[in-house]
């Protein structure tokens, strides 16, 4: 049977910003007095309190109104407390409700122990003073509000997890098929561009018939008029001539341009400044009559295909001592550069230069920005150039201004 509380004025409650305004509290004693009295102390302090007065009534009621906490004596006339603790905590829909136990006759330590081991939250023994009963109930209504808000903040974090996991896995597999189409459409690319190189390679090697009969013509009508020949005719003859011979340049460029595409790379290490003393050997044999100065860093040891390298420097240093053959010094500086990934060469000159405005034209094929009168060539060197160093793994890039110089550098991987 529980005692009643100390009969002291009501005590107003503090302010508490976990707690709702109004919390709904189950009092469950025999003692009618001692019921009363607390029944008063929980209303006064904001509280709406329902009553039971045995073991049964206050399961029953706990489960029909969900109370947000239980005020249970332990010595009630059914069953014990202890029992009805107990159960409350082993029905899923009560067990988070916190229980209060009080109790006039069990005050020992092992009977608190017994209580909060068996399920309740907090043990409070008589006599009991109101303000004590009341903070008491507001430090459990606190804990059982901020359970109540992390489980819904819980709820709703799963639940936003689940949508963002769906989003994913929505966006996962629209870039798979994103990433599956551009796979697609990049072998249709390459297969369309190997059919184009065999289609350049094909018709270059057929032209070459055609245009050997126009030179082979040319010649023997020449020879067949004789040395009576009229002047403009000769004329004539000789642009045909020159002419052929043009379209027979322009038809090797375009052979060696296209295999280029279609020949395997073969990988290794390349000394790069073997090569380049080798290529600016060949280059300046052409070359003597004229004053060269040149600036070479070290160049490194790289990996790649040492015939298509030859090449590059060959384009390269070749357009150099081309487009400053008007400059009374030629200067022309090699340079390496590394970085944890690539080396990048650069090969700069104080030639002629040209428009940075008709750069992006620079690297295409049959492409010139110099009239041919002024400075040979097919207009392939430089679209071979880029073949090689993309197929390489590099890229390569040119700066100009006219009469300013240029310089071309490309970047070679260190593992290709």
């Amino acid at each position: 049977m529980g005692k009643p509380l100390m009969p002291e004025a009501p005590v107003e409650p503090a302010a508490s910003v976990s707690e709702p305004t109004r919390s709904s509290v189950l009092v469950v004693d025999d003692n009618a007095a001692g019921r009363y009295v607390t029944v008063h102390v929980l209303r006064s302090g904001g509280h709406t309190v329902a009553e039971a007065a045995t073991g049964a009534e206050a399961l029953e009621k706990a489960a029909s109104l969900q109370p947000d906490l239980i005020v249970l004596d332990v010595n009630l006339p059914d069953i014990s407390g202890f029992e009805v603790a107990r159960t409350l905590r082993q029905n899923p829909a009560l067990g988070a409700v916190p229980i209060l136990m009080v109790s006039a006759a069990r005050v020992a330590d092992t009977d608190r122990v017994l209580g909060l081991e068996g399920g309740a939250d907090a043990y409070l023994t008589h006599p009991i003073d109101p303000a004590v009963l009341l903070a008491t109930t507001r430090a459990l209504l606190r804990v059982r509000f901020a359970e109540a808000e992390l489980r819904q903040l819980n709820t709703q974090l799963e639940e936003k997890v689940a949508r963002r996991t769906v989003e994913l896995q929505e966006r996962s597999a629209a870039l798979e098929a994103q990433s599956a189409e551009l796979a697609r459409q990049g072998a249709r690319l390459a297969e369309v561009n190997s059919d184009l190189e065999a289609f350049a390679y094909s018709i270059s090697h057929d032209l070459r018939s055609p245009v050997r009969h126009i030179m082979g013509f040319a010649n023997l009508l020449e020879r067949r008029l004789g040395e009576g020949l009229d002047p403009q005719v000769q004329r004539y003859l000789d642009n045909i001539g020159r002419s052929a011979e043009t379209m027979n340049t322009l038809i090797d460029a375009l052979l060696a341009f296209s295999r280029f595409g279609l020949q395997e790379i073969n990988l290794g290490p390349v000394n790069l400044q073997a090569l380049f003393e080798d290529v600016r050997a060949e280059q300046t044999q052409d070359v003597q009559q004229r004053q060269v100065e040149w600036e070479v860093s070290s160049l490194p040891v790289v990996q790649g295909d040492r015939q298509l390298l030859r090449l590059v420097l060959t384009n390269l240093l070749g357009n150099a001592l081309k487009y400053t053959r008007t400059r009374d010094v030629a200067r022309i500086t090699v340079h390496a550069d590394e970085t944890p990934e690539a080396w990048t060469i650069s090969v700069q000159d104080n030639g002629v230069g040209f428009d940075p405005r008709y750069q992006n034209k620079l690297f295409g094929v049959f492409q010139r920005l110099h009239y041919q009168h002024e400075f040979e060539g097919t207009g392939v060197g430089l679209a071979t150039v880029r073949r090689i160093i993309t197929r390489h793994g590099g890229n390569v890039t040119a700066a100009s201004a006219v009469n300013e110089g240029a310089k071309f550098t490309f970047t070679l991987p260190k593992s290709s």
